[in-house]
């Protein structure tokens, strides 16, 4: 069949559709189809089933058998540019845009040649294909755009504009595009905050442990998880962010209440959008008698803000956390992994293959202390200037930690953390956070075990070490010192003593 339009119809960058109408008899099947080129490929409507247009090549990847084949002026030369969605980009950087180039000539498209206006002026670039564009109207494949460095702030006007394709003059009706982005002081790390209550002896609640083990092994230091215990030994805060009645639960963003296994899929979601403030965390021993514990947070704002009610808080927070006597009750032991998605590998194996009260785990982001959770009142000054750091610093007293009798279960004095929580105070949303590395300014000696169980051995012999390394008589008569007993089962116990 022959069609000839009456006059000369321009294509646009929008395309067009060709299509044909028919009743449909007895035969159900009276539609040839192919494999679908994508979701576009195919619309239809109908009087009855289908009475408003719809992509039937989304619903069954199928497409129409239907070819048709144009002939009139078409350019040899001819490319179109579409940009993504872009929202923000940083001034710290070259802007790079994700787009697409379409081919609206008769020879596939190798190479294109564009120019970019942006408020800082006119810049250049060049774009190589190593798989060609067909030579098919319509035909497209992502490209990434550069546009250089943006100097202003804010909303920006960028202008893009194919000159030439395979060295050629672009003879595309609509060679230019026109976009906005916001443009930020620089592009912050965006670190959700995961909160999962828990207990030793809580039968369900290593699906919070292998959570937090599995995300942090994936995602390194993007992921925070702080692991709240109730009811046992590792409770170290009497007030928590959130009161729970009803183990695991977790919160992400201290905002969204979920079972701790959903994070897998829900983590994703809530990182996927800038926040205003970026972060960073430090952690520090005020002198050498560890006696206080320094705690800073430093941040960033991407824009200027006369009217910042933002705080931050902060979390003490302990990993290598080890005693014989903390068993994990276990809900999981001998359970048929595929019925609990939820519990990932590979730290699942733990609990599938373990007895009902698991030994020997090592306890990671246990919290031991925390500043108000809704933070600290004029640590980030209200008016900021874009880009700058503001810096604020909160003090743990290791003789309240003493008091609590918190300091004697910590297994390791080098492997404290804090992480600092930025809260939009106007709201009390939480924004952003960051985990600080472990504790500076320990020095001489590397693992400070708790007091374990000696299980029935006795101490043959006791030594007194500085942390330095250096031998005394007896404990100190202030600050902290390592105790190194020898045990008659041939086993050696090394515990604090803090006075």
């Amino acid at each position: 069949m022959s069609v000839t339009f009456p006059e000369a119809y321009t294509i646009t960058s929008k395309g067009f559709y060709a299509g044909y109408s028919f009743t449909q008899g007895d035969d159900k099947d009276c539609v040839a189809t192919v494999p679908a080129s994508g979701d576009d490929a195919f619309w239809i409507h109908t009087s009855r089933s289908k009475v408003k247009w719809v992509s039937l090549a989304e619903e069954t990847s199928l497409s129409s058998a239907l070819t048709v084949v144009l002939e009139g002026d078409f350019a040899d030369n001819a490319a179109a540019l579409t940009v993504d969605d872009v929202e923000s980009v940083s001034i710290e950087e070259d802007v790079v845009v994700n787009a697409r180039i379409t081919n609206y000539g008769l020879n596939q498209v190798g190479s294109a040649t564009y120019t970019y206006t942006t408020p800082d002026g006119v810049g250049e670039g060049k774009i190589e294909f190593e798989s060609p564009v067909a030579a098919i109207m319509g035909s497209s494949a992502p490209v990434k755009v550069s546009l250089g460095r943006l100097n202003g702030l804010g909303k920006t006007d960028v202008a893009v504009e194919i000159n030439t394709v395979n060295s050629a003059a672009n003879t595309c009706a609509a060679p230019k595009t026109a976009f906005q982005v916001d443009a930020l002081a620089f592009m912050p790390v965006n670190r959700p905050l995961f909160e999962e209550f828990t207990g030793l002896w809580c039968g369900w609640c290593p699906v919070g442990f292998v959570a937090i083990e599995n995300m942090k092994e994936e995602y390194g230091d993007l992921f925070i998880g702080i692991a709240y215990h109730q009811g046992d030994e590792l409770e170290m805060l009497e007030k928590k962010p959130f009161n729970v009645t009803s183990l695991p639960t977790s919160f992400i963003n201290r905002s969204k209440q979920m079972a701790p296994g959903n994070i897998y899929d829900d983590w994703g979601k809530y990182r996927n959008h800038i926040p205003a403030v970026g972060v960073e965390a430090s952690l520090a021993w005020s002198d050498g008698e560890l006696s206080d514990i320094k705690a800073t947070a430093t941040v960033r704002f991407t824009k200027d803000n006369d009217k910042a009610n933002y705080r931050v808080g902060y979390i003490l927070i302990a990993d290598g956390m080890k005693n014989i006597r903390w068993l994990q009750y276990n809900s999981f032991s001998g359970l048929d992994p595929e019925k609990y998605p939820e519990m990932r590998e590979p730290w699942s194996k733990v609990f599938f293959e373990g007895p009902t009260n698991v030994p020997n785990l090592t306890f990671n982001d246990i919290p031991l202390a925390a500043s108000d959770y809704d933070g600290v009142g004029g640590s980030i000054p209200q008016q900021v200037v874009a880009g700058e750091r503001y810096s604020h610093t909160y003090t743990f007293f290791v003789d309240e930690l003493k008091e609590k009798g918190i300091i004697d279960k910590i297994t390791d004095l080098s492997m404290l953390k804090v992480v600092a929580v930025v809260i939009d105070s106007n709201s009390g949303n939480f924004v952003n956070c960051c985990s600080s590395p472990y504790i500076t300014d320990v020095t001489g000696v590397d693992t400070v075990l708790a007091d374990p169980d000696s299980n029935g051995a006795q101490v043959v012999s006791t030594e007194y070490y500085r942390l330095d390394g250096i031998r005394i008589p007896a404990a100190q008569a202030s600050g902290l010192c390592l105790r190194l007993e020898r045990l008659s089962d041939g086993t050696v116990r090394t515990t604090k003593v803090m006075r």
